[in-house]
């Protein structure tokens, strides 16, 4: 009996720190000191470029299990190179995103990516969101690491009638980055498209928990930093959807230099997406990734 009560115990504490929701809480609006400016024009018609695909991570400093499933990534990654986006979410709104008082140097709690996570539903620690298809009934979430390549495998073989472009500049004088994106149909598309953009770093060291120690010098990589569109992306609904259409979006903004969370601008990635959110049907067609300098 003392030994049920203390598994008891210490599954209401594992829960206590994998959620912690305020219900109080309220959505936020896209960085605010960001400029855009959409245009379109027609030429001839592309081949589809072959399919890359986004993976979100919910993972967190605190969560011993998540090394484990960066080392798969990793290996989907290598398997195809160039081929894998990866953005690691780490929300504010549990325990395992709490960074570990007197040890940790930064703090990567992120309430975009907490209401990024929030959108697509419950997600486990750790646990990935693949090119954000559902994969058993509206869940989002896939905590079976030994699948996530079979998935990926699958995934990657399609073919959709979108093509991404992105390009960059970054002016240190005003600390200013452009992005173009230039989306090209290949085909004619007759539903809504959406556009999100996210920014993420890459080679933070800082303390991880791991399943043996608390490991100082771990390379932290694919940290979500920031979303430059609306959290559940930004409709393109300028320029039509014809066959040869190519869509250009010019996206300025400030990134964060300045306090203990600043960005190594040199280690940051931009990542675009083009996706359906339609009810449960959030899928996204294409991706691409580049270096914010």
């Amino acid at each position: 009996m003392k030994y049920l009560q203390f598994l008891f115990l210490v599954l209401f504490f594992l829960c206590s720190a994998c959620n912690k929701k305020d219900p109080d809480r309220t959505p936020v609006d896209p960085t605010p000191n960001i400029k855009q400016n959409d245009s379109s024009y027609v030429t001839a018609v592309e081949a589809p470029q072959p399919r890359n695909i986004l993976v979100e991570l919910n993972t967190g400093v605190q969560n011993a299990n998540s090394p484990d499933a960066f080392i798969v990534l990793e290996s989907i990654k290598n398997k195809y190179p160039n081929r894998i986006s990866i953005a690691a979410l780490h929300g504010d709104q549990s325990g395992f995103n709490e960074p570990m008082t007197g040890l940790s140097t930064y703090d990567f709690r992120n309430t975009k990516a907490e209401w990024i996570k929030d959108i697509m539903g419950v997600a486990p620690y750790p646990a990935v969101a693949i090119a954000k298809e559902s994969f058993t009934g509206n869940t989002f979430f896939d905590t079976q690491k030994s699948d996530w390549m079979n998935r990926v495998d699958t995934m990657i073989t399609k073919s959709y009638p979108v093509n991404i472009y992105l390009q960059t500049e970054y002016t240190p004088d005003n600390n200013n980055c452009e992005l173009v994106a230039k989306i090209a149909f290949t085909q004619d598309i007759f539903e809504q498209l959406f556009i999100s953009i996210y920014v993420v770093e890459n080679e933070v060291v800082d303390y991880q928990q791991t399943l043996t120690s608390k490991k100082p010098d771990y390379i932290h990589n694919y940290i979500f930093r920031d979303c430059l569109t609306q959290l559940i992306g930004k409709e393109l609904d300028f320029g039509g959807r014809k066959a040869g259409t190519v869509l250009q979006k010019r996206i300025n903004f400030n990134p964060t230099t300045t306090g203990v969370n600043a960005w190594d601008l040199d280690n940051c990635k931009i990542i675009a997406f083009i996706h359906r959110y339609n009810g449960n049907d959030r899928t996204v067609f294409q991706c691409q990734e580049v270096s914010l300098r």
